[in-house]
């Protein structure tokens, strides 16, 4: 498991526990995209929600 646990503070700060391949991953593409590990975190989240809402969306097969 890559994400250990996400904890979500009070003042709108999120704390992630994740193993440090996941880490070095993220500071990586930072380094390559100039984007801060924070809005990479925020994209994939994202992109993980939206996937589910589509998920959601397409009807079971009976």
């Amino acid at each position: 498991m890559l994400v250990h646990s996400i904890i979500m503070k009070k003042n709108d700060k999120i704390i992630i526990r994740m193993e440090r391949d996941l880490k070095d991953q993220l500071f990586l593409a930072s380094e390559k995209t100039g984007e801060t590990v924070s809005s990479l975190i925020r994209a994939k989240v994202c992109e993980i929600v939206e996937d589910n809402k589509s998920k959601e969306n397409i009807p079971e097969e009976v």
